[in-house]
């Protein structure tokens, strides 16, 4: 029984080593591909700046402009844009191609690359899969939905850090809109 009880200990010690050590690459990686968190998105030449675009509640302002089709496991990468701030990369979303057959691909290569989710989304049927991992400031969410009107299937990594930095720019740049937006409209009185 002690035996039992000792490799019943080791085992589910070395499970926890390994969740702790996919998460680990995760923060080694610190981004995506060569793309890296916090780097200056300058230095990438095959991105470009543009309009900013808003997705949900972040607002990409580059994109991968290069001729490289790139894939995560069988699943083809539609798009990457970048949310900077100071020219620092804060976001990287990836979208795929959408396609009914590769979200389990791409779910079972993140859960191979950086280990299972302990928490998942408690509507994951047939239309829906969302799985989060994070790691001192760093964050990865995989999303797939294939129910109108939202359908989407993406990966986004983000620096917390430069993220709440970025927020903090915008409460900064809407606070002076508004003030001079209030100065204009007591001229008009």
């Amino acid at each position: 029984m002690k035996l039992f009880l000792a490799i019943l200990l080791i085992f589910l010690t070395s499970q926890v080593n390994l969740f702790s050590q996919n998460l680990n690459t995760l923060k080694e990686k610190n981004g995506f591909k060569k793309y890296i968190l916090g780097s200056d998105i300058r230095q990438y030449t095959d991105v470009a700046a543009m309009e900013p675009r808003v997705f949900g509640s972040d607002t990409m302002d580059h994109l991968y402009v290069g001729l490289d089709i790139i894939k995560i496991g069988e699943a083809k990468i539609s798009d990457i844009y970048f949310q900077t701030v100071d020219n620092k990369i804060c976001q990287i979303l990836i979208m795929f191609d959408f396609s009914y057959f590769n979200r389990y691909d791409v779910l079972s290569l993140l859960e191979a690359a950086f280990g299972k989710v302990d928490k998942q989304d408690k509507r994951n049927d047939a239309g829906f899969i969302n799985r989060h991992w994070s790691i001192d400031g760093i964050h990865l969410w995989y999303s797939y939905k294939n129910t109108e009107p939202d359908r989407r299937h993406i990966l986004l990594y983000t620096s917390q850090e430069l993220l709440n930095l970025y927020w903090e720019k915008e409460k900064i740049k809407n606070d002076a809109r508004n003030k001079e937006y209030i100065r204009d409209a007591v001229k008009k009185f």
